[in-house]
């Protein structure tokens, strides 16, 4: 048997593609998986870049609505020196949601002046007379407003003879700005 011939015929080809695997195969596929390497360095980089744009679009997004909520508190707050305008204010405001003040004492011993803040929080005794509901939605639409920090104290009664109509004293406290800094700014 001649084996030469069949060595020949077989072993040619299987060299070629022994030394086409070794000399182009081999070294485009390494280089192939570097540059998928590369890529994927690339892909998490931009993924990084991605969070941290989104992120400071929030944060700036945060600030500009602080900013705006800090503007929109300093042109509505009632500054101390016009407190009483600003009182005046919520007693027409009862007076429309069918609630009757019946008496308006200010604790303005409470306010601290010498807080480095400039905020203060005067404190009044508020005595509402009417509806139990009308009363509800006098406190609700005050406690929307700007100036009010909050209820310290309530006590609701009613008489029997007045059943619809109740009476109640409220402590409220409010905001209010120290001096003139709105007209400042």
């Amino acid at each position: 048997m001649n084996f030469k011939g069949f060595y020949i015929w077989f072993g040619l080809p299987v060299l070629v593609i022994v030394v086409w695997v070794a000399l182009v195969y081999v070294p485009v596929d390494s280089a192939m998986k570097k540059k998928e390497g590369k890529l994927v360095t690339i892909k998490n980089e931009r993924q990084k870049i991605d969070e941290n744009i989104k992120n400071l679009t929030v944060e700036a997004r945060t600030q500009e609505n602080l900013q705006q909520s800090y503007d929109d508190f300093m042109r509505q707050a009632p500054v101390i020196e016009k407190m009483p305008e600003y009182m005046r204010t919520v007693m027409q405001m009862a007076k429309s949601k069918g609630v009757a003040i019946g008496s308006l004492q200010g604790y303005y011993n409470s306010i601290d002046v010498s807080q480095k803040t400039g905020l203060v929080y005067p404190i009044f005794e508020v005595g509402l007379k009417g509806g139990f509901l009308e009363m509800g939605r006098f406190l609700e639409e005050l406690s929307n407003k700007t100036g009010f920090k909050g209820i310290q104290k309530a006590h609701i009664s009613y008489e029997e003879k007045e059943y619809p109509t109740v009476t109640g004293k409220f402590v409220i406290e409010f905001k209010a700005l120290k001096g003139k800094n709105r007209e400042s700014k």
